[in-house]
């Protein structure tokens, strides 16, 4: 993962700070799964995310590239608390949001069939 900063400028004069985060994903193999390096790339094409409830959220993925052994994803920066700085309050509402997410599929709503998921 690499944080790539700087200012950036159209036409006008003022020049805006701005960042991202390159993460490059080498291939791997898990047991008869050869293809399982490939399967964030699967799931940021297939549009799952745009479906999650609003509790939720993931970095937005501004561009993939493959490559031959590799994947570059460049996606937004994301700040805030990271699990080492959470609280208890922290874990009880993630536990809570998790909840209410898996909760959608009990009462009626099918499960996602994006590529790269599995059963």
């Amino acid at each position: 993962m690499y944080r790539i900063s700087g200012k950036v400028q159209s036409n006008t004069a003022t020049a805006t700070p701005c960042s991202l985060v390159l993460k490059i994903q080498r291939r791997w193999e898990r047991g008869n799964d050869p293809e399982c390096w490939k399967r964030e790339a699967l799931v940021y094409r297939s549009h799952l995310f745009e479906e999650l409830p609003a509790a939720f959220g993931v970095p937005q993925c501004y561009g993939i590239q493959e490559r031959q052994d590799e994947t570059w994803y460049w996606f937004e920066e994301v700040t805030g608390a990271t699990a080492g700085q959470f609280e208890l309050d922290h874990y009880c509402q993630a536990a809570s949001h998790l909840g209410q997410f898996q909760g959608c599929y009990l009462s009626g709503r099918p499960l996602p069939t994006a590529p790269g998921l599995s059963s």
